[in-house]
């Protein structure tokens, strides 16, 4: 990347060797299809006429494909017998072999037939062990040697098994075993080493790393995998038996997919070798006439051909985007039909036909894709002014079961995966998108999905299939962490609706503009390709070397055209870092260039050519690099170090789409960096050399340190086991556990009910990804707060007391336990409702405290409400959606009284505005602020089940309520949140443990993240809520170290303890040479 030479000659060398030899390969496959085709072409034409050319076609249609997969089983066992776990040197002659014979493997027709008898027949022919009743609906895996998979089991959809994974220099091989009738879900990835005992499950989009083993009966999600908390849903299950048994369809099947498929692709042959005759004979006596006019007439024959072309291709999309419609009509929802069978086969024609790539290409990230979609069958909602935005490869399994919520949007590669298999039998059963749904990239979406309105899900996000339905909550992870969801910010767009169909009908132009591109570019690549056809048709060449040049030519004309395109548009857009909104004309202009570039041939994965191609598309790639198939959306905004190792799936994702805004930042991987298969990074996230990170893997913009090791979903950084052996002291953090605390939202979890001390037992699910340094254990997710965009890098945990020895710990005070002041008490706008308003001097804050416990909130409707309160509806609009549903949840309801406690407690202070006046927005760090009337002043809320307080300042403030639970000092949620130095204290001094609360601890530490957010990012394990009496310390690194004021009292609502905590105005904290006066002292 610098210039300075990395790699030592030897592997450069050998990197260019294989990457000869692998172009020669290419080329020489090339030139045997050339000739196939070829001899397949004159056979045809040789017919006397249409009828016996079709039975022509179809026997050199059986041929080829029976030759083709001989030469794949037999090359494979020529070239390296059978593969046995080991370790492949990067670019030495067995790795080239190795990748010579696993394209075979994936290129043999009976790879292709995914789900049927044909491809577990050729797995078995070139080394596998799968037993009968088994149904692998995922992609061939490239080594079947090391597939050992017991009968009656079943591997969804996307779902990879790769059997080998990239490590440092090297390929790591080793088996991957299933029992009998196991289940894995879709979406899911199997890394090499890992099992399945008999009958065992793995839920959707989770991943099972090296050395990990699902036991016999269990069912485990999550990536890493560990045991499910609650019980899945049941798999589709047959009533009764069919009158024909299951191997005896499994193999009429079998047999009727071959023979339909044989007589499609000679259709297609014939079809395209009498028009070829024709048009040629007709083009080439126009070419080969010698006078002015031969040139011009063969331009003007390929251009009328060209566009011709293009009308058809564009009717035949419109008819197969329609016809699923039609076809899906006769699978009725959720009735359970047999694997395989009539209904299967309609069903696999019906997802064929509605993820076609050319007509997704074509419309994806544009205004059209919701008219498509609609004519495809999905039921979308739409609300006046609305815009459901859809982002590029939208996926589906039955378009007709697909209900999609007013002003929801997607991001890339979204997959709703509405149809539920087993081994033996299917059903589809429809799935609903609620309104104002949020969903990032790569989320499959099930049709068990229990999420409402208002959700949103992050990037490669599991989503919960048990459990109660979620409503305006955001979620992330596998499995899903839940918080709560902020409103999102609708001020940048014009509140009238003229102005929303003006914002609506540029962003149209634009879109129309970009697939009116598209069709151009293709228009010429064709056109130039049937030019280069006349001429070689024209010479003298044998046919079969006409053949593979026309093959090269058409190839390279093709990506050329592309690759100038995609230049020419991306040169009027900077490569930069920034934000801004899906509708405005920015967004679209970034995906007419997104949309105009050309993804590498997949030919390529694996070959030291696919590099190149990232370099024509304008990233910055190393020497050396290892590309199995990885994705780059922005390549401009992607910079890859020498010999660094992308796994198949990799994706480094340069943009981020939430809350309708859109993110681009830049990606960097240092060199010698190995990412797995399936790992996704995205914008921002920055890695050091020789860094690594596991399979599944999701980093979130975090900030890798050199020899850095990431692993999970979101992935945090594993650490040396030496870093945790230290006394029992150090937090929880650090310690291995089988099954990670739930994180819950600030605000609004409910009290957590007493639970016994126990000492979790490390499982398989801890284990590290193998690597040649010392072992390591995963560090448990830090848990994500509401105002929290994304999680972040937090340092590797070490031993608490080397973190603390460089100064003395201060000694603690006795913690405050009654208000800055008397509480008083006001009406709330003259109803029967009654709150508390408490003056805090110290910080100059008022707050204002509710307490909800006598109020039955689930019979408020929120309509009513607002009426009582003398608040008009269209003033919260900002705040609820209040159209779709007159009785709202608790949690909305809470969150409308919190607000309009706020709207009062600013009146009270500024009596010249009346409560109905006040707006607020969100700020870029995520807290409220007001935006009219125009005051100088800072706003914050708090919720928990039985208190919503306020709070208002002249400087930015943080409020927060948490209720105690019986043994607060047991509550997993406030123990993820201690200081290294919080528990040196806690477990050295008896005193400070029986004067601390770990509920009012992260009731502070939940108002100081409220009150820095403007300033910055902080981590809650950053703050010591500890060191004083009425100040929490902020320790971030890089900085120094601030110290913030703060209050916590407790109050009882509801027969429980609440903690109400206020920490800021951030203008007042102090530097380092006051603190010893505040923690001896306190605040004064």
């Amino acid at each position: 990347m610098s210039g300075d030479p990395v790699a030592p000659a030897l592997p450069r060398l050998a990197f260019t060797l294989t990457g000869i030899a692998q172009l020669s390969v290419l080329l020489l496959a090339t030139a045997a299809v050339g000739t196939v085709l070829a001899w397949g072409f004159s056979w045809i034409t040789a017919a006397e006429n249409l009828a016996f050319g079709y039975l022509t076609a179809l026997q050199w249609t059986a041929l080829v494909l029976a030759g083709w997969q001989l030469i794949s089983v037999i090359g494979k066992w020529l070239l390296v017998g059978r593969v046995r776990p080991g370790r492949i040197r990067m670019w030495s002659f067995r790795h080239f072999r190795f990748w010579v014979a696993t394209t075979l493997v994936r290129s043999a027709p009976a790879a292709r037939l995914v789900g049927s008898e044909w491809q577990r027949w050729h797995l078995n022919s070139t080394g596998a062990r799968i037993g009968r009743g088994t149904v692998l609906l995922c992609s061939t895996p490239p080594v079947p040697d090391l597939l050992d998979i017991g009968p009656n089991c079943f591997v969804g959809e996307r779902t990879l098994v790769a059997g080998y994974r990239p490590a440092p220099g090297a390929l790591l091989l080793d088996r991957t075993r299933m029992g009998a009738g196991a289940v894995v879900g879709d979406d899911c990835v199997l890394e090499p080493g890992s099992a399945l005992g008999d009958h065992a499950r793995l839920a959707d989009s989770a991943s099972l790393q090296p050395g990990q083993q699902v036991p016999s009966g269990q069912s485990w999600h999550g990536s890493p995998a560990r045991p499910v908390d609650t019980e899945l849903p049941n798999l589709p299950q047959l009533i009764t038996q069919p009158r024909v048994s299951q191997r005896v369809r499994q193999v009429g099947y079998a047999w009727l997919q071959l023979v339909a498929w044989i007589a499609g692709l000679a259709a297609v042959a014939t079809a395209v070798s009498w028009l070829g005759r024709f048009l040629l004979v007709e083009l080439l006596s126009a070419a080969a006439d010698g006078s002015a006019f031969g040139l011009p007439l063969t331009l003007a024959w390929s251009l009328a051909l060209s566009g011709a072309a293009l009308v058809l291709a564009l009717l035949a999309a419109f008819v197969m985007t329609a016809l699923p419609r039609a076809v899906a009509a006769l699978s009725e929802d959720s009735r359970v039909f047999p694997l395989p069978g009539g209904r299967w086969s309609l069903v696999r024609l019906v997802r064929a036909w509605s993820n076609l790539s050319w007509p997704n290409a074509l419309f994806s990230s544009s205004v059209l894709a919701a008219r498509r979609l609609r004519l495809l069958g999905w039921r979308l909602r739409q609300r006046p002014g609305g815009f459901e935005a859809f982002g590029e490869l939208i996926g589906q399994d039955n378009p007709s079961a697909i209900t999609w919520g007013a002003g929801s949007v997607a991001g890339d590669r979204v997959w709703i995966a509405n149809i539920e298999c087993a081994a033996d039998a299917f059903r589809v059963h429809p799935a609903r998108i609620g309104t104002d749904c949020s969903i990032g990239d790569q989320v499959t979406w099930p049709s068990a999905a229990r999420l409402g309105d208002s959700c949103e899900v992050a990037a490669r996000t599991a989503v919960p299939v048990s459990g109660p339905i979620r409503i305006r909550t955001s979620l992330i992870g596998s499995p899903a962490v839940e918080t709560d969801r902020p409103a999102s910010e609708r001020t940048e767009w014009g509140r009238s609706l003229p102005e929303l169909y003006r914002q609506l009908a540029d962003r149209a132009r634009s879109d129309l503009t970009t697939t009116g591109l598209q069709l151009l570019v293709s228009w010429i690549w064709i056109t130039l390709a049937l030019t280069g056809v006349q001429a070689l048709t024209a010479t003298a060449l044998p046919g079969w070397l006409i053949s593979s040049l026309l093959i090269v030519g058409v190839a390279l004309i093709r990506w050329s055209c592309w690759l100038i395109a995609e230049a020419i548009a991306r040169s009027a857009i900077p490569a930069r870092p920034v934000t801004f909104a899906i509708r405005d004309l920015r967004f679209s202009r970034h995906h007419r260039a997104r949309r105009l570039g050309l993804e590498p041939p997949a030919l390529l994965s694996g070959t030291a050519l696919r590099p190149l191609w990232w370099r024509l598309r304008g990233a910055q790639v190393g020497r050396c690099v290892f590309d199995d198939g990885a994705v780059l959306s922005e390549p401009r905004l992607a910079q890859i170090g020498d010999q660094t190792m992308l796994g198949q799936g990799a994706a480094l994702q340069s943009h981020e789409t939430k809350n309708a805004a859109y993110t681009l930042a830049e990606i960097t991987l240092g060199e010698r960096t190995v990412l797995g298969n399936r790992s996704l990074l995205l914008a921002g996230t920055q890695l050091g050399a020789d860094s690594q990170v596991a399979a599944d893997a999701v980093l979130f913009a975090q900030l890798g340190a050199p020899g850095s090791s990431w692993l999970g979903n979101p992935a945090t950084q594993i650490v040396p086991a030496t870093s945790v052996d230290q006394p029992s002291n150090q937090p929880p953090a650090a310690q291995p556990s089988a099954r990670p605390a739930r994180s819950r939202g600030e605000d609004h979890s409910r009290p957590a009910r007493p639970r016994k001390q126990r000492t979790p037992k490390p499982t398989s699910a801890e284990k590290p990804i193998p690597t040649e340094k010392p072992v390591a254990v995963a560090k448990a997710p830090a848990a994500r707060t509401k105002k929290t965009k994304r999680p972040k890098a937090t340092p590797p945990a070490v031993a608490p007391a080397a973190l603390v020895a460089e100064a003395p710990l201060p000694t603690l005070e006795p913690v405050p336990s009654s208000p800055p002041t008397p509480a008083e008490e006001f009406t709330l706008l003259g109803t029967s409702f009654s709150a508390e308003r408490i003056m805090v001097p110290r910080l100059s804050a008022t707050v204002a405290v509710f307490d909800l416990s006598p109020t039955p909130l689930m019979d408020l409707n929120l309509p009513q409400a607002l009426t009582g309160f003398g608040i008009p509806e269209e003033c919260l609009e900002d705040d609820l959606s209040l159209r779709d549903a007159p009785i709202s949840p608790s949690a909305e309801i809470r969150s409308l009284l919190a607000r309009i406690l706020l709207r009062q407690l600013l009146s009270t202070a500024h009596p010249e505005h009346r409560p109905d006046e006040w707006g607020f927005i969100r700020s870029s760090g995520g807290g409220l602020s007001p935006f009219w009337p125009t005051v100088d002043a800072s706003v914050s809320l708090g919720r928990a089940d039985a208190v919503v307080v306020a709070a208002i300042a002249a400087g930015p403030i943080g409020v927060a309520v948490r209720a105690e639970t019986a043994e607060p000092g047991l509550e997993p949620s406030a123990a993820q949140w201690l200081s290294p130095d919080e528990w040196t204290r806690l477990t050295a001094s008896p005193r400070a443990a029986a004067n601390a609360s770990l509920t009012r601890m992260a009731a502070v530490k939940n108002a100081a993240l409220k009150a820095i957010s403007e300033w910055g990012p902080a981590a809650p394990t950053e703050l010591d809520a500890l060191a004083a009496a009425d100040a929490v310390r902020w320790r971030s690194p890089g900085r120094s170290e601030r110290w913030l004021p703060s209050a916590a009292w407790p109050i009882v609502a509801g027969g429980v303890r609440h903690w109400v905590a206020v920490v800021g105005p951030v203008g007042s904290w102090f530097e380092q040479d006051e603190a010893q006066e505040v923690s001896q002292n306190g605040w004064h």
